[in-house]
C-alpha cells in the first residue's frame, strides 16, 4: 500500500511500476520459452541460361551442359545398372543387355537363333510358352512342358495348329486310309525303306531343334476312339522311323494324338506346311506335292476329295528351335530384304 505522506509524483512512479511488474516478468518468461529463430538460408544462386541454336554444331554449351530448345541445360546422366541388378526402370551398364528383368553379360543370354526372329514365329512361341508354363511357372521353357500338356492344349485351343504351322521347319507324315493296322501287317520292309528315305531328306530341318513334337491325326470319318486308336499308332509309328533315321542325333520327342473333329484345311498345308509331303511311296508323294502346288479349286472332284483325307491321315513333325524365352536383340535397321518373307522359313 502506497503511504498518503509520499509525494504525488513518487506515487504515480510507484502505481505504474506496479502495473508493468507483470508485463516485464511476461515479456522475459517469453523470451526464455520461445524457439531459436530459424536460421537465415542464403538463397540459391539462379542458374542463368545461356542460349544457344541446337541445329549448329559449332556452338557449345560450357559447364556441363548441352542445349534443348534453345537454352543450355544441365546435363542430366541416366542411372546404369551392374550385372545382377534389376533393369525394368534403369539403364544396364555400356555393354550389358537387359534379360529377364536384370542386367546380364551378353556371352551369357541364350540368343534366338534366326528361324524364330520373324514376328509371326515370336507371336506364336510366346503364346505356346505362355499356355504350357502356367501360373506355377510363368517363365518355364516350353522343353518344360510334358506331353500331357501339349496334348490338352491340342485338344482344348482352336489356334493350336495354326500356331504351329507359324513354327518353321514343319514337316508331314502321310498313310494311306486305316493304316498302320494293329497286326502291323501292312509296314512291310519296301513300306519301310520308303519312309526312311524320304524322312532322311530332313536331316537339316532337325539340326538345332532342341525337341520334336509329334502329333499323330486321323481324319474325321468313323468311329472317334477308332480315330483316336489310328492316331497313336501313327504317331508311334513316326517316333519309330525317325529313330531308325537319325539315332542318336534324334532330339527328345514329345508324341501324342489329337483325334480332333476339325479336319486339316487344304490352306493350312499350303501355307505352313512348306516341306514335301512324306508318304509310303514315293508316288503317293510326288501326287500330294503336285496338287498342293495348285489351286485346289482347279482339281477334279475325285482328286480333290483323295488329297483332303490324306492330308488328315497325318503325323505333323514340329522341330522346336526355341523354348520361348530367348533373347531377341533390338535390330540397328528396321527395314527388310526383299524376298526375306519368303526365306524365313
Amino acid at each position: 500500500m502506497i503511504r498518503p505522506s509520499l509525494a504525488p509524483a513518487v506515487r504515480g512512479s510507484l502505481f505504474a511500476a506496479g502495473l508493468l511488474a507483470p508485463l516485464a516478468v511476461g515479456v522475459v518468461l517469453r523470451l526464455l520459452l520461445a524457439p531459436p529463430p530459424a536460421p537465415v538460408v542464403a538463397p540459391a544462386p539462379t542458374l542463368e541460361l545461356r542460349s544457344c541454336d541446337p541445329t549448329r554444331l559449332d556452338e557449345s554449351c560450357l559447364g556441363g551442359t548441352h542445349c534443348v530448345a534453345g537454352t543450355c541445360q544441365p546435363l542430366r546422366r541416366p542411372v546404369r545398372r551392374p550385372v545382377g541388378e534389376a533393369c525394368a526402370d534403369a539403364l544396364c551398364e555400356p555393354g550389358l543387355e537387359c534379360f529377364r528383368g536384370r542386367c546380364s553379360e551378353p556371352s551369357q543370354i541364350p540368343r534366338a537363333p534366326a528361324q524364330c526372329e520373324p514376328p509371326r514365329v515370336r507371336a506364336a512361341l510366346a503364346a505356346l510358352q505362355a499356355r504350357c508354363a502356367g501360373p506355377g511357372d510363368p517363365e518355364a521353357p516350353l522343353t518344360a512342358c510334358p506331353t500331357g500338356t501339349w496334348e490338352r492344349l491340342s485338344g482344348q485351343d482352336p489356334q493350336f495348329e495354326r500356331r504351329l504351322g507359324e513354327l518353321p521347319g514343319v514337316f508331314s507324315v502321310h498313310f494311306p486310309l486305316n493304316k498302320p493296322d494293329p497286326g502291323g501287317r501292312w509296314f512291310q520292309p519296301d513300306v519301310e525303306a520308303a519312309y526312311l528315305q524320304q524322312l532322311r531328306r530332313s536331316a537339316p530341318r532337325l539340326q538345332g531343334a532342341g525337341q520334336l513334337l509329334v502329333v499323330g491325326r486321323a481324319s474325321v470319318e468313323g468311329d472317334g476312339e477308332l480315330n483316336r486308336e489310328l492316331a497313336l499308332r501313327r504317331a508311334a509309328q513316326v517316333e519309330g522311323l525317325l529313330q531308325a533315321a537319325f539315332g542318336d542325333a534324334l532330339p527328345p520327342v514329345r508324341r501324342w494324338a489329337l483325334a480332333s473333329q476339325v479336319p486339316l484345311a487344304l490352306e493350312y498345308f499350303q501355307n505352313s506346311v512348306r516341306a514335301p509331303p512324306v508318304a509310303w511311296d514315293a508316288a503317293a508323294a510326288d501326287e500330294m506335292r503336285r496338287m498342293l502346288a495348285v489351286d485346289h479349286a482347279q482339281l477334279p472332284a475325285k482328286q480333290w476329295q483323295w488329297l483332303r483325307g490324306a492330308i488328315n491321315r497325318v503325323v505333323l513333325v514340329v522341330p522346336m528351335y526355341c523354348d520361348g524365352r530367348e533373347f531377341y536383340p533390338t535390330p540397328a535397321f528396321a527395314g527388310g530384304l526383299p524376298g526375306a518373307e519368303e526365306s524365313e522359313r
